[in-house]
């Protein structure tokens, strides 16, 4: 059974797979990715790009894309925002931030106009929805 909050809007989007171009970039295996992956969907941005910037700024802070980055590396790098979810539609652009499972799991996943781009639905698990970064000038990245 799932616990309650605010997870009747997110129930209700649809998922589609991506990897935010993490295969096409040559990258095997299974990793913690999920921010650079996120950050690459959302942005829409090459992956090995969005590697790299985050691998830079997580030296700086003793932290890696790899085994995963913290929120305010991931603002710093966007220059979005963080807002606490209260349940709201989200339409546009935006990277959710989700706990996953008992252990309380810190997941990252990209929204785009009410559709999960993702490499796996955390919703078939136990999951919270804690919050979701946006960009407060409101640019598209859209190419």
């Amino acid at each position: 059974m799932k616990s309650k909050s605010n997870k009747d809007i997110v129930e209700r989007y649809r998922f589609k797979y991506n990897d935010g171009g993490r295969k096409a970039a040559g990258c095997r295996g299974k990793r913690s990715d999920c921010v650079c992956a996120a950050v690459s969907i959302a942005l829409n941005i090459p992956y090995p790009f969005t590697y790299r910037m985050l691998a830079i700024l997580g030296k700086w802070a003793g932290q890696h894309p790899r085994t995963g980055i913290a929120l305010w590396l991931t603002e710093r790098m966007t220059g979005w925002k963080y807002k606490a979810y209260c349940g709201a539609p989200l339409k546009g652009r935006y990277i959710l931030r989700v706990e996953i499972g008992a252990r309380r799991t810190l997941h990252c996943a990209a929204i785009i106009d009410g559709v999960i781009h993702d490499t796996c639905d955390f919703r078939k698990e136990e999951y919270r929805v804690r919050g979701y970064l946006y960009d407060p000038k409101g640019k598209s990245y859209v190419r």
